[in-house]
């Protein structure tokens, strides 16, 4: 399990800156076209309890753990993440009693430097005023060694993305991996800062070492003199722009594998376009629905249950829209398409959200004529 350490005084220099899956033609959705493919995780983070609590009292440095996790330093022992951040409708945002709050995400396994940029080009960050994003480097022969945080200048932007560099200055990513591969770095994790006022270093915080014939890598500047190389970046036209961020705060992390909402979990709902169908409807028409709560992009696939049991609706896949929204027609397999009472299943295979609607499938025989009797009539 790798831990990494992050040395308080580098934070305090931060910087503005997330298958139950027929073939049959019938079942099917359009595919929006105009959103990404989501990643093969996605999580709400939208409570304290979602986070680990950073042990500050280490003299030697922070532990990072996997996973999230956060700090405020300066603040009072026993504070408490709600305490210092507001979660809402929009995000997470720094509630102003403490000047900055770090929410930092170790990694599983360290990425090496040469994997960054695809993982940049994939990445979105959708942040606001006050909010920055970085990525945590660390040594590869010392994993437990003193973190360093990058600040990506004005977010992230795909390959326009921006990086400070060891004197303030922007480099690009191309740079950024040149600079980690030639010191021995790799990424172990990725920080949010919320608020924009560099922490005081506490007295006694041990200093990292610097060498001026070799400075360490990618040391932060003061926060006033990379302002304006923020409004550049920010400014700049990027293959992977963030569509729709916040006012302040953070809403969501798309990183790797792993794309993180802070804005409240939705709850699935699942809709019917009718409550029973036939065995004949249910294996050529189908069943209509629409449902929503799921993450943008995700793949949710059907299932069929029966009280405990349930079945997979083998081929049967649908990608949810912009808004989470996922809706079309799912024609049931003759072998599953059998008189009784069933519900519907949708499941997020990134998010795991999960919906379920109750129909019922009848024999659907033709009617039997029964004879009326009437008074007989003579004629005469």
């Amino acid at each position: 399990m790798t831990r990494t350490r992050l040395a308080a005084a580098a934070l305090s220099a931060a910087v503005v800156g997330l298958t139950l899956s027929l073939a049959p033609a019938v079942s099917m959705a359009a595919p929006d076209t105009g959103v990404r493919p989501a990643t093969p995780t996605v999580e709400w983070a939208d409570s304290g309890a979602d986070f680990a609590t950073i042990d500050q009292t280490d003299g030697e440095g922070i532990i990072v753990p996997q996973g999230w996790s956060w700090a405020a330093f300066g603040s009072a022992e026993g504070t408490a993440l709600e305490d210092v951040v507001d979660f809402t409708a929009e995000g997470v945002a720094n509630n102003g009693t403490s000047p900055q709050v770090v929410l930092l995400h170790g990694l599983d396994e360290s990425l090496a430097p040469e994997a960054l940029p695809a993982l940049v080009e994939d990445a979105a960050v959708e942040i606001g005023e006050g909010t920055s994003f970085g990525l945590l480097i660390a040594p590869v022969d010392d994993p437990d060694g003193t973190t360093v945080p990058v600040v990506a200048i004005g977010g992230v932007n795909g390959s326009a993305t921006l990086w400070e560099g060891p004197e303030g200055e922007p480099v690009d990513t191309a740079t950024l991996v040149q600079e980690m591969e030639g010191r021995g770095y790799d990424v172990v994790g990725y920080v949010l800062v919320l608020g924009d006022r560099p922490l005081p270093v506490e007295p006694g915080e041990p200093e990292v070492p610097v060498d001026p014939q070799d400075p360490p890598v990618l040391l932060l500047s003061e926060l006033g003199e990379v302002s304006a190389l923020a409004d550049d970046a920010a400014s700049s036209s990027a293959a992977v722009a963030v569509a729709a961020a916040p006012a302040e705060g953070a809403a969501s992390v798309r990183f790797a594998d792993l794309t993180t909402y802070f804005t409240p979990q939705p709850s699935a709902v699942l809709t019917l376009g009718t409550t029973s169908v036939t065995t004949a409807q249910a294996t050529s028409v189908g069943i209509p629905f629409s449902a929503s709560g799921f993450a943008p992009g995700e793949t949710a696939t059907v299932g069929l249950s029966a009280g405990q049991s349930g079945n997979e609706v083998p081929g049967v896949s649908f990608v949810a829209d912009a808004a989470g929204a996922v809706s079309g027609t799912v024609v049931l397999p003759a072998d599953l398409a059998t008189v009784g009472s069933f519900s519907l299943v949708l499941i997020g295979s990134s998010s795991g959200q999960a919906a379920f609607a109750a129909f019922e499938i009848t024999s659907g025989a033709a009617p039997v004529a029964v004879p009326v009797p009437a008074p007989a009539t003579f004629a005469g």
